[in-house]
């Protein structure tokens, strides 16, 4: 913003946040969406008792690196999944304090899986990689975040939330180079135009087999179409829009 404000003639774009002004396009994501449909994967994961490792206790923990707005509103969401499947079920979240602390991922992964949790949210980082690791060592189940994580853990991710940063940072320099730049525009990505989705969970299906949550498909596409039509409404817990004050 306050570049912006210091070079008017420079086209700027911003991912991940709104920021209104006549030479900034900003894009941001509803993946609260997203994570809403991984809890309920999750949930209906974890009270699969005949998957190898689930234990049935009805404890998800959540690992996140800090507590920001963009994490406080992907937990909602999710935890929002879990309650539409088991309303006894609680999700842990804990912050490690740095997505750059490897350690502290692993030490909040252990003592959750020794709290009893049987599903991990890797959400902390450079902590997701050792957290990863104790979930393997526990013959656990992992639920990733913003890329695939299927082949880190064959099996045994049951999904990941993933949102499109790429596409969002072509559709601002496509713009830009059509004469189209959307200053003052605030573009939100979200399920209904692809910004947003979780990954297909053939991989944990196939490991799964006959162990697979009965209707864990139909459930998840029924989800779904409550949020596309607008009869499941998410809170966004991301910061507001940031003023037009250039």
């Amino acid at each position: 913003r306050n570049n912006a404000a210091n070079y008017r003639r420079t086209m700027f774009g911003c991912i991940d946040a709104g920021v209104r002004a006549p030479n900034i396009m900003s894009v941001t994501f509803a993946d609260e969406q997203a994570a809403y449909l991984a809890g309920a994967a999750a949930a209906m994961a974890a009270r699969q008792t005949s998957l190898p490792g689930m234990h049935g206790s009805k404890i998800i923990g959540w690992i996140t690196g800090e507590d920001c707005p963009a994490m406080r509103s992907l937990l909602g969401g999710f935890t929002e999944g879990v309650r539409v499947i088991d309303p006894e079920m609680r999700v842990v979240n804990v912050v490690t304090g740095s997505f750059a602390n490897a350690e502290a991922g692993r030490t909040a992964a252990r003592n959750l899986l020794d709290q009893g949790a049987d599903v991990l949210v890797l959400a902390s980082g450079m902590g997701n990689g050792p957290a990863l690791q104790e979930v393997k060592a526990r013959n656990a189940y992992a639920v990733g975040l913003d890329t695939n994580k299927d082949a880190q853990l064959p099996g045994h991710v049951i999904t990941s939330i993933l949102k499109n940063p790429n596409k969002a940072v072509y559709e601002i320099v496509a713009a830009a180079a059509a004469g189209k730049f959307a200053g003052k525009e605030i573009l939100v990505r979200d399920l209904q135009n692809g910004g947003v989705d979780i990954t297909d969970m053939a991989a944990f299906k196939a490991a799964a087999g006959k162990n697979t949550p009965p209707d864990l498909d139909r459930r998840l596409r029924e989800l779904r179409g409550e949020i596309l039509s607008g009869g499941v409404r998410l809170k966004s817990l991301r910061e507001r829009t940031l003023c037009d004050c250039l």
